[in-house]
């Protein structure tokens, strides 16, 4: 089996285990999202060098009031490597990125999930939105390949490492009623 039927699987599995059945809580649809952060991770090259780098990222997403979710997320390492990506998607389908990526949305009422597929292993985005539905607070995790224990992902010049840590600072995230990123697209 070629790799991209495997992540799709594996991706499928995840969803089915970590949103059984949830649907686009009616709370958030026709609601925007702006998250912006600076990221940063640890990493290991092949040669098993450890490295540091930080990220600013910057995701815009608004579900639709049909149920789809816009997304687009802008992104610049420390050494000057941009990435910008959009998408259209339903919840709980997944959609194929740049690098040998996948990921989904698993939006549930005041909570989404954006749950990225990688080489190997998950990076799960989690985003609580308060019950007023103007903010919300973020938390990375990563999730391992359970064969081989590893998050690996490609960075922006091509080359595959093997992610150790992330984490979030300088978090600011606004929700707001609407599409407020129709004209900047």
């Amino acid at each position: 089996m070629s790799p991209k039927p495997l992540m799709i699987a594996a991706l499928g599995l995840w969803l089915a285990w970590s949103s059984a059945g949830a649907a686009l809580g009616q709370d958030l649809k026709g609601y925007s999202v702006d998250l912006r952060a600076t990221t940063a991770l640890t990493f290991t090259d092949l040669q098993t060098r450890q490295h540091s780098a930080e990220r600013q990222e910057h995701l815009k997403a608004y579900f639709g009031m049909s149920g789809n979710i816009f997304d687009y997320s802008d992104t610049t390492s420390n050494i000057g490597n941009t990435e910008h990506v959009g998408s259209v998607t339903a919840p709980g389908k997944a959609i194929s990125l740049p690098r040998g990526r996948m990921h989904a949305w698993s939006p549930e009422p005041g909570k989404l999930t954006l749950i990225e597929k990688n080489i190997e292993g998950f990076v799960i985005w989690a985003m609580v939105i308060d019950p007023a539905l103007t903010t919300c607070t973020l938390s990375l995790t990563l999730r391992p390949d359970p064969g081989t224990n590893r998050v690996m992902t490609m960075l922006f010049d091509g080359h595959t490492v093997q992610l150790l840590t992330l984490s979030a600072r300088d978090v600011v995230c606004t929700v707001k009623r609407g599409n407020i990123f129709a004209n900047d697209q």
